[in-house]
């Protein structure tokens, strides 16, 4: 998912980095190796729990340089839960997911450059709100049942 755009940016900012989901051995395949190579750099390898919301909330911001039109990204949705911006690509589902106000919609690396230099101006405050009204388990749950009486009675599935 971009993680060699990733630690690009990182050793280019001298930012410390936290991979999680992967290994530095697997950077042989996918690139980025030599990027890697720094004392900034911190492989995790998969994460979840309790371990992963402690790394999202401790996080200045997601770095989530997505390749392809991911049609959701869970992380995204768990990064603004926890109060942590997004840095993104404009691509998929995340135009729909961040605003301006919890993070940042690149189109190139440049961007992403100028705007992990700006999260510090976005309030977790603000990452947490927007999560809680379209991510929370209530929210979601309402949709789901809606989407569902809207299919029983033969209406589109289109709000």
């Amino acid at each position: 998912k971009g993680v060699d755009i990733a630690l690009r940016l990182a050793r280019r900012l001298g930012l410390r980095l936290v991979v999680a989901g992967g290994s530095r051995f697997d950077l042989r395949r996918t690139g980025g190796l030599f990027d890697s190579l720094s004392a900034k750099i911190h492989f995790v390898g998969e994460v979840g729990g309790q371990k992963k919301a402690s790394l999202l909330a401790g996080a200045r911001a997601l770095l989530f340089p997505i390749r392809w039109e991911e049609p959701f990204g869970i992380a995204v949705a768990e990064a603004l839960m926890s109060g942590t911006p997004v840095v993104t690509f404009a691509r998929g589902s995340m135009p729909e997911v961040i605003s301006p106000d919890v993070g940042f919609l690149c189109k190139t690396e440049e961007e992403m450059s100028v705007a992990l230099k700006q999260v510090g101006d976005i309030a977790p405050r603000q990452c947490r709100l927007r999560a809680m009204r379209h991510f929370s388990s209530g929210v979601c749950a309402e949709k789901y049942i809606g989407y569902y009486e809207r299919h029983i009675h033969g209406q589109p599935l289109e709000p």
